[in-house]
């Protein structure tokens, strides 16, 4: 007989938690809503910022570094420079010498018909350069380094990789982070206030029954129960609804986003890996749970 008391009490506990839901279903739902919309936006942040990362790689993918030398340097000088490029960036980069005459006539071209008024020139004033395109498998970190090294040789004056456009892209990645991390203080908080609140209504709105249950002889953990079980429900059913919002934004959104971008057009689209949908299913669970816990403990302690 205890056994079958053990075995229905929990399936007690669910059905009073399924009724109150019922029976107040505009709480419920004002409790969910807050928390899918406050998972839905510390989702967002954790896409955008994976999705940041993946751009970097892309950009790294694709990165061309020139390498100039002083427009005194001869095309010898050059070609002797590629080779030590070639062995610093590794056997699938690919390395090409431009020399004086060749610079000065990809500049007229460049310059189209304004090309012909460097026809005139008595003395060649560009310099030789060496281009190194490296492999999509480099990321923003390996050019970085690789361009340190190309700079500390002597006959190299300058290196361009775009490295204005990577540290402005780099500085908003560290801003972003502690934004998500600081906005997610902020909505954790306020999400917790939130649903605490709602779930104390429900619970003031059943003090009789409450109250009727103490003075049967019901325990605190009998009364409490079935309010954390609901928050529990209600955080699960945000989490759910907050994937479901991440999934809509990221089919209809980022596939724009990358087409805007076109070196990153061939880059994966950033989602959220299995591990991080249980997460945030659990995380939607554990601030309804956590609300209930808080509201239900205050009405008994009062």
């Amino acid at each position: 007989m205890a056994t079958n008391r053990q075995l229905l009490r929990p399936l007690y506990f669910l059905q009073r938690a399924i009724a109150n839901l019922v029976h107040a279903p505009l709480m419920s739902l004002v409790a969910t809503a807050t928390i899918a919309l406050s998972l839905f936006v510390g989702a967002i942040f954790a896409l955008s910022i994976s999705g940041g990362e993946a751009l970097l790689n892309a950009w790294g993918g694709a990165a061309h570094l020139t390498l100039y030398l002083s427009p005194a340097a001869p095309d010898e000088a050059a070609r002797i420079l590629a080779q030590r490029a070639a062995f610093l960036a590794g056997p699938q980069a690919t390395v090409q010498t431009v020399t004086h005459d060749a610079a000065l006539a990809r500049l007229k071209h460049d310059l189209g018909d304004l090309g012909r008024a460097l026809d005139g020139l008595e003395e060649n004033p560009l310099s030789p350069l060496v281009e190194v395109r490296l492999p999509r498998s480099a990321n923003a970190a390996e050019v970085r380094a690789l361009a340190d090294q190309f700079a500390r040789i002597p006959e190299v004056i300058d290196v361009d990789y775009g490295r204005a456009w990577l540290d402005r892209l780099t500085s908003l990645l560290l801003a972003l982070r502690w934004t998500a991390i600081l906005l997610g203080v902020v909505v954790l908080a306020a999400t917790i206030f939130l649903v605490s609140n709602t779930i104390q209504l429900t619970v003031f709105a059943r003090r009789e029954e409450i109250e009727i249950m103490k003075l049967c002889g019901g325990t605190d953990w009998f009364v409490r129960t079935p309010f954390l079980i609901e928050g529990a429900l209600q955080g699960l059913a945000g989490g759910l609804i907050a994937l479901g919002g991440v999934a809509l934004a990221r089919h209809l959104l980022l596939p724009k986003m990358a087409d805007a971008l076109a070196f990153a057009a061939g880059m994966d689209l950033p989602r959220l890996l299995p591990s991080q949908m249980l997460a945030v299913a659990g995380g939607g669970a554990a601030l309804g749970l956590l609300g209930s816990a808080l509201a239900v403990g205050r009405f008994l302690r009062a």
